[in-house]
């Protein structure tokens, strides 16, 4: 499946992105409207522009999240943390 597009859960796609096969859009990740896709897009971004690239780390709210320190960052809508660390975040378990 050379060919396809792979969209994780929780994704969300604006309208009319051009993707151009074989990407991947990762879990929580966003696509604005009419970006240009050529490579994989990492959990939690929001990705915009052409060529695409990351506007904003988000949360699974969908908004924006804050840089706290030591690498981590706060959602601040739901409290979650999340971890920055070679240009991937991951959501740090709950407390």
């Amino acid at each position: 499946m050379d060919d396809w597009t792979a969209v994780g859960e929780g994704a969300a796609i604006g309208t009319r992105p051009l993707c151009v096969a074989p990407v991947s859009i990762s879990r929580w990740a966003l696509i604005a409207a009419g970006p240009v896709v050529t490579r994989e897009v990492p959990d939690f971004t929001l990705i915009v522009g052409v060529p695409a690239r990351r506007a904003v780390w988000v949360g699974r709210a969908g908004e924006p999240i804050q840089a706290k320190d030591d690498g981590r960052w706060i959602c601040p809508r739901t409290g979650a943390e999340y971890r920055e660390c070679e240009g991937r975040l991951t959501e740090l378990p709950s407390a």
